[in-house]
């Protein structure tokens, strides 16, 4: 797993910063809105060359970090976003699938209900480590 760390700077968070797909030239840019209590609290956005190619709004608690590793057995790393832990150290993620044949990004809707996941490309499942 890669990670990418983001410095925390006072209340709003918006970042860019190259992405481990350097033939692509993706971008990824974060911006944290001051309402943690809201469903959607950051705005995630993926340029290339400079031009937007996929934006979604997603909640998260630790805009710091994104993560970069396959979870769907392509071999190309996908992006997750930070989306919450708790106090026993379990952490959930937002999951974006890469498609970077076709430049699209994929949202996988409840992926933030799997704590500390992982993907066994092998067997072709997600374990969940509690």
């Amino acid at each position: 797993m890669k990670q990418i760390n983001i410095p925390l700077e006072n209340k709003r968070i918006d970042n860019q910063f190259e992405t481990l797909y350097t033939n692509k030239k993706y971008k990824i840019s974060l911006s944290k809105i001051n309402d943690l209590e809201a469903s959607s609290n950051t705005i995630l956005k993926i340029y290339k060359n400079n031009k937007m190619v996929f934006e979604d709004s997603i909640y998260n608690t630790h805009p710091t970090n994104i993560l970069f590793e396959d979870f769907n057995g392509d071999l190309i790393d996908d992006i997750l976003v930070h989306y919450s832990s708790s106090a026993r150290s379990n952490e959930s993620f937002t999951l974006f699938l890469v498609d970077t044949l076709n430049d699209s990004f994929k949202r996988i809707k409840g992926f933030e209900e799997i704590h500390n996941p992982r993907y066994i490309a092998e067997y072709d499942i997600f374990l969940t480590m509690l």
